[in-house]
């Protein structure tokens, strides 16, 4: 019963943290295209 739920307080864990990853990565990623892509190359 005790491993049952240390196995779904792990697997919580590790969802949220690959949410924070996900959001990280969408932030890094937009960051970089602004560096290559300045907003206003993009416009014209």
């Amino acid at each position: 019963m005790q491993e049952k739920i240390a196995l779904q307080s792990i697997h919580k864990l590790t969802t949220e943290e690959m949410i924070q990853i996900d959001q990280w990565l969408s932030v890094l990623y937009k960051t970089f295209e602004d560096l290559e892509y300045p907003p206003l190359h993009r416009v014209l």
